[in-house]
């Protein structure tokens, strides 16, 4: 006797579909934006110059964080109402705009 399995359990592990797809790589850029330095110090140290040490993770946030609102944007266009693309959003903005006021900070510092 073959038994079958519910619907809700065979589309529980269901491959993601490009729609829900933009707001798990909105959430994978905030990851990135996070673990900027970290990322920044896993590259040999001749590519690290005084200024870069100091710029790149916060290039490397700015950017990410960019990324992940436009990704996040794109994905709530998709499908409206999506609460992980708001997600992606809400975090992405925050870190885009306290890595921009920590990049103005530093600017702000180098000129003094």
């Amino acid at each position: 006797m073959s038994r079958t399995r519910p619907p809700e359990v065979e589309d529980a592990y269901a491959p993601v579909d490009a729609p829900e797809a933009w707001p798990l790589v909105s959430l994978l850029c905030f990851a990135i934006a996070l673990a900027s330095k970290p990322i920044v110090r896993w590259l040999p140290p001749d590519l690290r110059p005084y200024p870069a040490v100091v710029l790149l993770p916060i290039a490397l946030s700015v950017g990410a964080a960019l990324c992940g609102v436009l990704f996040a944007w794109i994905g709530l266009r998709r499908r409206p109402g999506n609460t992980l693309a708001r997600t992606g959003l809400l975090l992405n903005a925050v870190v885009l705009a306290l890595a921009t006021l920590a990049a103005a900070a530093l600017v702000w510092i180098v000129r003094r």
